[in-house]
């Protein structure tokens, strides 16, 4: 038993390691701010499940409210990718994520305190409820795609977290000490997907393909929600500036379906620019998406 604890407490570990080493793959774009919350929440997760392990199992009543705040830190990252647009992102994490964490993890709170660490966290129906709103509001977005695995590997790092807290004795052993497993999955999968892209994107050999990648990489990171409607407000400009080509969840296509050129991509880069500024630093733009001369047959690499 010792063996396996020792074993699922360094997979935490390698998770949050993973975690960390993702910080290159955020810089310069909104994501950063979730980035912060995925280390914070993977932190907090790591210390749950070491001091859940044997040696600290006489207090057991203070390490479920720590168990109850990871499940709930946990959620945090995607609820925080939710409101990753300028402006406002930065408020965000002050008015819409902070008070959820306060707000879901107050009733374990409640039961620490009033039965002063002696009583594991209980939660009721309407708590479990909330949990599972959330869950899915925050999740819903990265369901799509290449992301899709990770995602659901995180919710399910979620459920087993959580589930010894819902008073459910449908398992034997408790769940909560596999959640490394698919955490740790999760970050592995994600950081192999982004950090592929990031390559594909070096090694793109035309304009349009270095430029379809840009669009996949950010779809890998924002999800669904923001894609959509960045591909909105590209239409917009498309049916204004009567371009012959078109933004799509697969990249730029023209209307033709023939190949695309540099004359084709002037104008959709110089909007594509203008709609990024809500997502990515100027120097991140300027060096994944740099503007197109009407004249240049060339693009800079990365």
């Amino acid at each position: 038993m010792h063996v396996i604890f020792w074993s699922l407490s360094i997979l935490s570990l390698l998770a949050l390691y993973h975690t960390v080493a993702m910080r290159s793959l955020c810089a310069g774009l909104t994501v950063r701010y979730t980035w912060y919350w995925a280390v914070t929440s993977t932190a907090v997760f790591c210390v749950s499940t070491i001091l859940c392990g044997p040696v600290f199992h006489d207090t057991s009543g203070w390490l479920s409210g720590l168990q109850c705040l990871s499940a709930v830190m946990l959620l945090t990252p995607s609820v925080c990718t939710l409101g990753a647009r300028r402006p406002g992102v930065a408020a965000w994490q002050w008015f819409v994520v902070l008070p959820l964490v306060f707000v879901l993890a107050w009733p374990g709170l409640i039961q620490i305190a009033t039965s002063h660490g002696r009583g594991t966290v209980q939660l009721s129906g309407p708590a479990i409820i909330g949990f599972a709103v959330v869950t899915l509001m925050s999740a819903s977005p990265g369901l799509s795609r290449t992301m899709t695995l990770p995602t659901l590997l995180h919710l399910l790092t979620v459920l087993l977290t959580l589930w010894p807290l819902t008073g459910w004795p449908w398992f034997p052993i408790p769940a909560s000490l596999f959640a490394p497993v698919p955490l740790l999955a999760s970050k592995v999968l994600a950081n192999r997907q982004l950090r592929s892209r990031l390559a594909q994107i070096s090694a793109s050999a035309s304009a349009a393909d270095r430029l379809n990648e840009v669009w996949g990489f950010i779809q890998d990171f924002y999800g669904v929600v923001w894609p959509q409607r960045i591909m909105e407000r590209m239409r917009q400009f498309e049916q204004a500036e009567k371009w012959r080509c078109r933004l799509t969840e697969d990249g730029f296509q023209k209307h033709d379906a023939s190949e695309l050129t540099h004359a084709d991509l002037v104008k959709p880069v110089e909007s594509f620019r203008w709609v990024l500024q809500r997502f990515a630093d100027a120097d991140w733009i300027d060096r994944y998406v740099p503007a197109i001369a009407p004249g240049n047959s060339s693009w800079p690499k990365p």
